[in-house]
């Protein structure tokens, strides 16, 4: 695909390796947090802004690149629209830390184990996901392979997410329901991640299929 683009190669290669780079600060975020680290917190939070920009900058060079060289014509649709699910992906990320460190919840004692797992494989997921898109282009055979294991953590996550839920729910430690809201809320915040990156797969299956045919 790139017999005529090495320098888009290369920043293709950069481009989805900010997906492994926010999978590892949103973890390393939430090890802090549970923490009560909250100074680390917001250096990780402003990482996670530094690697969005990164990754709207290097979005726009290979846009630029794909249409002003034009580089892979026959795939140009399917690039572009990866380019754009994971570029959701990412703001996503991003979101989530955010409005933790703008609001604050407090987690209690009994959740820290579901959280630190749901972090663990959150990044689990965000790694396979930017090895599968990196195969996309350089690999395609082994493409569904990662898409299979970004499948797998994501359904990891709903576990655990169900978990957090029933456990919030039901510990009596947790006196408001606003505060079961609340605490809800974030656990749906943190899984919406890993189904942000199962939006990106549903998106490369078909492209894996499209290349295929």
């Amino acid at each position: 695909m790139f017999s005529k683009g090495r320098a888009l190669e290369k920043e293709i290669e950069n481009y989805f390796y900010t997906v492994q780079e926010a999978g590892m600060t949103f973890n390393e975020g939430l090890k802090h947090y549970l923490q009560k680290r909250y100074d680390c917190y917001v250096v990780r939070v402003q990482e996670i802004r530094n690697i969005e920009h990164e990754a709207d900058r290097l979005r726009r060079n290979i846009k630029r690149q794909l249409y002003t060289d034009m580089l892979i014509p026959d795939a140009r649709g399917d690039v572009l629209g990866l380019l754009e699910t994971v570029d959701d992906m990412i703001d996503e990320v991003k979101s989530v830390m955010v409005n933790l460190e703008m609001e604050r919840p407090h987690f209690y004692d009994f959740l820290t184990a579901d959280f630190l797992q749901m972090g663990e494989v959150t990044e689990n997921c965000l790694f396979e996901l930017s090895k599968a898109a990196k195969t996309f282009f350089t690999n395609i055979g082994v493409t569904n392979n990662y898409i299979n294991r970004v499948i797998f953590y994501e359904k990891e996550v709903d576990k655990i997410e169900a978990r957090l839920k029933k456990a919030i729910f039901q510990n009596n430690l947790v006196h408001e329901l606003s505060e079961r809201m609340h605490l809800r809320y974030f656990v749906e915040e943190f899984a919406s991640i890993t189904d942000a990156a199962e939006d990106v797969c549903e998106r490369l299956s078909i492209s894996v299929i499209k290349r295929s045919m």
